[in-house]
């Protein structure tokens, strides 16, 4: 007949199964909350880029002399970059000939007004 000592040593008790699916639960729910934000932080990163994308896009524009009309040009990117607005502007400052040019990007759906991004830049006139 075995003694005890000689039982325990031939496997695992229930209890040690029961206290490692614990400790495994706990490590799995920490590492799909973790993946979780990671692919969060991922696509606003990936509309961040889209944003700068487009404001770099429309102050080059107006580098190359591309000037809004009366002041302000608005647009909807659908195709390229969906769910993202922009409103360009180019003022008269103090200055003769210089102009004040900014470019401010928003969500499409945002109805505050809050800028993703704003670019801001001085344009001579030619």
């Amino acid at each position: 007949m075995l003694n005890r000592r000689q039982y325990s040593k031939n496997g695992f008790t229930l209890l040690e199964v029961m206290i490692s699916l614990a400790i495994l639960a706990i490590a799995l729910v920490a590492l799909l909350s973790a993946n979780n934000r990671a692919l969060t932080l991922n696509h606003e990163a990936t509309r961040l880029t889209d944003a700068v994308t487009i404001a770099r896009e429309e102050m080059e524009k107006m580098f190359l002399g591309i000037l809004p009309e009366d002041e302000t040009r608005k647009e909807l990117k659908k195709d390229e970059f969906p769910g993202l607005r922009w409103k360009a502007t180019a003022v008269e400052t103090k200055i003769d000939g210089v102009l004040e040019a900014q470019v401010l990007v928003f969500n499409a759906t945002d109805r505050n007004e809050r800028p993703i991004v704003t670019l801001k830049s001085y344009i001579t006139k030619k």
